[in-house]
């Protein structure tokens, strides 16, 4: 037969196994010190993200068109002559023109242009 203090020691392991062997276990599975993200991270670190090109064509045009004049005379105009010739039907100078006028411009914005964009996972 078993002491008292003998009992009661064993009761108390018996007690504490299922606790020491779940916590044996966990320490099992636990990662390796270096797998645990707390290790010194490089002191230089370079990250090319490449090329970043964007082109934008404007094209303004200030075109005024067609113009078109005439200076004809006309006929059948009368034209009397009493102390000299009598010329009917001149017409005159005739001027037209097509000025397109003036283009201004603001500032011109190409999109929502965020260039290379470097994602970093953890």
């Amino acid at each position: 037969m078993l002491s008292p203090t003998s009992k009661a020691r064993l009761l108390t392991a018996i007690r504490l196994l299922p606790a020491t062997m779940l916590l044996a276990g966990a320490l099992s599975f636990a990662p390796d010190a270096g797998a645990t993200g707390c290790h010194v991270a490089p002191t230089n670190l370079t990250v090319n993200g490449g090329t970043s090109r964007n082109t934008t064509t404007v094209n303004p045009q200030a075109n005024g068109g067609k113009a078109t004049s005439n200076a004809q005379g006309g006929d059948d105009n009368l034209a009397l002559g009493f102390f000299g010739n009598a010329q009917a039907g001149n017409g005159g100078t005739a001027t037209a023109k097509a000025n397109g006028g003036t283009i201004s411009l603001g500032d011109v914005n190409s999109g929502g242009n965020t260039g290379n964009v470097i994602e970093v996972g953890l």
